[in-house]
């Protein structure tokens, strides 16, 4: 079975909102946070799940998971390079980048 657009449209349109609205929040988490949507771009996801909504209410629902997590992966990420931007500056990986990131991402 080959991959369609109108069979994945067809499967999200058969699915309860709120599995939608609570995957939609999980990949807008991990988009902001962990470089998820260099894989899965999170933009994409969100429009296709907002042309399955069939009411406002679905709309509404989609719209909200969707800003709902990019504010908590954006909140959470910032929490995790505020506690732990030093350290990891110091790290191998953060050795590999270059002073001017680091300097830019200080001040």
């Amino acid at each position: 079975m080959g991959f369609s657009v109108a069979t994945l449209y067809d499967h999200l349109a058969g699915q309860p909102v709120a599995l939608l609205a609570l995957l939609l929040c999980a990949v807008m988490v991990g988009e902001t946070l962990i470089f998820v949507g260099l894989m899965v771009p999170g933009d994409s996801l969100t429009v296709l799940s907002g042309t399955v909504s069939t009411d406002p209410g679905r709309y509404l629902s989609i719209v909200a998971a969707a800003t709902i997590g990019s504010v908590i992966g954006e909140v959470v990420g910032y929490g995790i390079g505020h506690r732990l931007g030093r350290r990891l500056s110091q790290s191998l990986c953060g050795r590999m980048s270059q002073p001017r990131h680091w300097q830019r991402a200080s001040s």
